[in-house]
């Protein structure tokens, strides 16, 4: 093996810190376009490929056929490696100089070269869609460990919050109501199999209760804390991280987007801050659920008792690490997004034991 892709696979092994200083385009090649290369004299080139989209997966597509149908050999496995450098965060000019390396020793040809940069430049693309905070379309468990590695490395807020309402607060106050939209966490110490048989995550007090759906809101009788009225979880890994206690328990990673018509995902730092009941968020961005089913769950996360047990700060840069290294195991829920038909809350699911909660 040459030491051009010695080097790569070097760097996906021994990089874990952030690149704090993202990756810039402006030192990249600009090839010749692909539809410009066999160009005639007096004929017409053919259509450009349109290649820029904000698409992860699209952006995912692209980059496997020119590797399926483009390259072979050492090309075709240095294109493998190279993406994977980029997604662990290999600096990007780490990657183009190990390329450049290949070239020159011989191991790939000129042609080979653009198409790896070609490559190179759509990761980059992909890998900034979702470092931006945009929603990527999550499909499979390949789209599913890509959006983990990047959210723990980035932990960033990937959804929207808008007013769906004004509610009165058990002190007679009339207050905004805000929910969320996008993708949020929960520790939970139960198992896949445990959330699945309760048809997903209920919550302890029965919300039909009006007192209850009011706590729920942050707006009952102690304002903004929730209590067991809900499913609380967070805008971020990272806080919902901590409360994970037994290795038993997953983090779980959730849609609001896919929740069924009658739920809601109670936004708790707007509605504090928004309604002034607070100077600060003091809820850790929770996101208060009033109920989850499976089918709005995207995954889980495995992690080990080093996790568990790692500072706070430093959980995230843990599960990272772990994705690469195998010590952190990833599924996929094959139910997300599939719709169910509606169905009556069972009186008897209000009573589960939610180990969990982000008060």
């Amino acid at each position: 093996m040459s030491d051009s892709i010695n080097n790569l696979n070097n760097n996906i092994i021994n990089n874990s810190a952030i690149n704090q200083q993202g990756i810039g385009t402006q030192n990249i090649n600009n090839p010749v376009p692909e539809n410009l290369q066999d160009a005639k004299p007096g004929q017409a080139p053919v259509a450009e490929k349109q290649l820029q989209t904000q698409d992860p997966v699209a952006l995912r597509s692209q980059i496997e056929n020119i590797i399926v149908d483009d390259l072979q050999g050492k090309a075709a496995e240095l294109a493998r490696i190279a993406t994977s450098a980029l997604k662990a965060n290999v600096d990007y000019s780490e990657v183009k100089a190990n390329l450049n390396v290949a070239l020159q020793d011989k191991t790939i040809t000129q042609q080979d070269f653009d198409k790896l940069m070609q490559i190179v430049n759509l990761t980059v693309q992909e890998r900034n869609t979702i470092a931006d905070g945009k929603l990527p379309d999550i499909k499979n468990l390949t789209d599913f460990t890509d959006f983990v590695r990047m959210q723990a490395n980035t932990d960033m807020v990937r959804g929207e919050s808008a007013q769906i309402g004004t509610e009165k607060a058990e002190n007679g106050n009339e207050n905004k109501v805000f929910e969320f939209k996008g993708i949020v966490f929960r520790a939970d110490n139960r198992s896949p199999e445990d959330i699945k048989r309760t048809g997903g995550f209920i919550s302890q007090k029965d919300l039909r209760d009006p007192r209850n759906k009011l706590e729920a809101m942050g707006l009952g009788k102690n304002t903004w804390a929730t209590d067991k009225s809900g499913v609380s979880c967070s805008d971020h890994l990272e806080n919902a991280a901590n409360y994970l206690t037994k290795k038993a328990g997953r983090l779980y990673i959730i849609d609001t987007s896919k929740l069924p018509q009658d739920e809601n995902a109670y936004y708790m730092k707007d509605i504090i801050l928004q309604n002034k009941l607070r100077d600060t968020d003091e809820s850790g961005g929770e996101v208060n659920v009033t109920g989850i089913p499976t089918q709005a769950i995207i995954g889980w996360i495995e992690v080990d008792d080093s996790i568990i047990s790692a500072p706070g700060e430093h959980k995230n840069s843990l599960i990272a690490q772990g994705i690469d290294s195998g010590r952190v195991k990833l599924e996929f829920n094959t139910e997300y997004g599939v719709v169910k038909p509606d169905s009556d809350k069972d009186e008897a699911l209000y009573d589960i034991d939610d180990q969990y909660s982000i008060n």
